[in-house]
């Protein structure tokens, strides 16, 4: 619509440059594209297709999530009978921060002219300055914010959101040493939680704490907050010392002491799966996208996995077997992960 629809385009970049999301460049490096998809609460998000962005960026650093298979790693077979959770997520998260000088990287797909956008002067990357403009030089509006599909943007926002729950824990009077020893990682040994201790669960713009101590959990968040608003960021309070929490696609159930998928996103991959059984074909690429959901379902058993080499193989080779995808679809509702089992006496490999 938007591309076909020039009336339509330049409203939204007018309600871009309004909100301060985007610049205006006489130039531009590389073009994006703009799609959105649907989020809780009826609302939609704004997503930019980055890909040729990328591709003149270097590889960002490997981000260490808080994932599902990190929040199973915990366990806790002598500890606490009882977990406490407290959350906060960053709201618009990537456009909360301002970010022009590679503005010129995420030039929409359209030439507006300075008298349509108000612009008299623009600022020209070369000479380091603001430049007059005339009312129909042509101009490329630019994101001046982390787009949603830039390969670092994920790294940015995650570091930000980690960096300032350090610095909250550092607020309520914890070394920040600790605080870093508390932080929770994929592929990285789980942190320990004492008595009076926290694990920091950091997932982009969703900052989670686990804590055996409700009054430890009203503290964190009321000291992430105060670090989010002296830094300007908008956030809102998710969860506040309870002791079942839905994150990450996660059901966290801190008196049974235990995790499991949300159930919605289980019964909803698992229809998906028995009409894909019931269909009985589609393409490799398809059920690449499938295996993809499968192993984020699967994080809470990791054992689960096992199954899947056939689908790997069909992904990869374009086979025709799907034989493996009605064990999967009849084990998710079972899956989960028990916080206080012991370590087995005997281990097995294959």
């Amino acid at each position: 619509i938007l591309r076909h629809d020039r009336g339509r385009m330049l409203d939204l970049i007018r309600r871009l440059r309004d909100f301060g999301l985007v610049v205006f460049r006489r130039r531009r490096l590389s073009t994006i594209g703009i799609f959105c998809v649907a989020k809780k609460n009826d609302q939609l998000r704004l997503v930019f297709d980055c890909r040729p962005a990328n591709q003149r960026c270097t590889t960002p650093p490997k981000t260490y999530l808080a994932t599902p298979g990190a929040i199973c790693n915990l366990h806790f077979p002598d500890g606490p009978q009882r977990l406490s959770f407290s959350a906060i997520d960053l709201v618009d998260s990537f456009y909360l921060f301002r970010w022009t000088k590679l503005a010129e990287l995420f030039a929409l797909d359209v030439v507006v002219y300075a008298w349509e956008v108000d612009k008299t002067h623009v600022y020209d990357p070369d000479l380091g300055r603001t430049c007059a403009v005339s009312p129909d030089e042509p101009l490329y509006a630019c994101l001046s914010t982390l787009p949603m599909g830039w390969s670092w943007s994920l790294y940015f926002c995650h570091d930000v959101t980690t960096e300032c729950m350090l610095a909250a824990e550092v607020r309520r009077g914890v070394p920040r040493g600790i605080a870093e020893q508390g932080v929770l990682r994929d592929h990285r040994a789980p942190p320990h939680l004492a008595d009076n201790g926290v694990i920091l669960a950091p997932y982009v713009d969703n900052a989670n704490y686990i804590t055996c101590n409700a009054a430890i959990a009203e503290q964190c968040i009321d000291a992430l907050g105060d670090e989010l608003r002296a830094r300007g960021l908008a956030h809102r309070v998710e969860a506040r010392a309870v002791s079942c929490l839905d994150a990450i696609g996660l059901r966290l159930d801190g008196r049974r002491l235990c995790v499991t998928n949300l159930p919605r996103r289980v019964w909803r991959l698992r229809r998906a799966l028995l009409a894909l059984i019931q269909q009985g074909r589609c393409s490799g690429d398809v059920l690449r996208v499938i295996n993809g959901h499968i192993v984020h379902a699967c994080g809470v058993f990791r054992p689960a996995l096992s199954v899947l080499g056939a689908c790997f193989k069909f992904a990869i080779q374009h086979g025709a077997t799907t034989a493996t995808l009605p064990d999967i679809a009849a084990s998710l509702p079972v899956q989960g992960t028990d916080l206080g089992r012991t370590f087995a006496a005997t281990a097995f490999s294959s």
